[in-house]
């Protein structure tokens, strides 16, 4: 593990900052309505503590978003990702219709706001909300932290870290095939 620091500001109700390198990938979150204390001793190890919470992963294609959303889920009772490229899945293959985005956006977002409705008001262990879509800017995810906070979540968000120079790597490896083009135009709109 390099480059590890964290600290919170007690003017916001919960700001935690945290940047760690594991497997070539950075974990940015920020989080509200902590659970449990104890995650500002060490948020990695009493992550299981955080009773609902819902991750919101930022990054190009191609930099592990949905392989991360994968390592999350790992031993958790009630965990759902939700992926806007789902509803581009026909008959197995990715068949992206730039028409459809604004409607598979919004079916998304409804998918997971009815997910964590589900466990709203109530006291659960361990249930994980993960939205794994590129989110290169703040507008394209504010709604599912609404939603997350509506419904009694905690919200963290996790952004890949990634290089310009990387990015006809991202294109070979992501796997929708999205072209060097459309991910350059990606990166250029990148909000840190």
């Amino acid at each position: 593990m390099e480059g590890f620091a964290f600290g919170f500001i007690l003017s916001q109700p919960c700001v935690l900052s945290l940047h760690l390198h594991i497997i070539g990938f950075g974990e940015n979150p920020t989080c509200t309505r902590p659970s449990n204390i104890k995650i500002f001793i060490n948020p990695i190890l009493f992550r299981d503590t955080m009773t609902k919470i819902c991750y919101i992963l930022r990054g190009l294609p191609g930099t592990g978003k949905s392989l991360l959303s994968q390592q999350l889920q790992v031993g958790w009772g009630y965990a759902k990702a939700f992926s806007t490229d789902d509803y581009f899945m026909v008959n197995g293959e990715y068949q992206f219709d730039p028409s459809k985005l604004g409607e598979y956006h919004q079916k998304n977002l409804n998918e997971a706001d009815d997910y964590m409705k589900r466990f709203k008001g109530e006291e659960h262990n361990h249930i994980m909300c993960i939205i794994d879509n590129t989110n290169t800017q703040h507008w394209e995810y504010e709604k599912y932290i609404q939603s997350a906070e509506n419904n009694g979540f905690m919200v963290q968000i996790i952004t890949i870290d990634w290089n310009a120079k990387d990015i006809p790597l991202y294109a070979k490896r992501n796997s929708h095939g999205v072209p060097v083009e459309a991910i350059y135009r990606m990166a250029a709109r990148w909000e840190r």
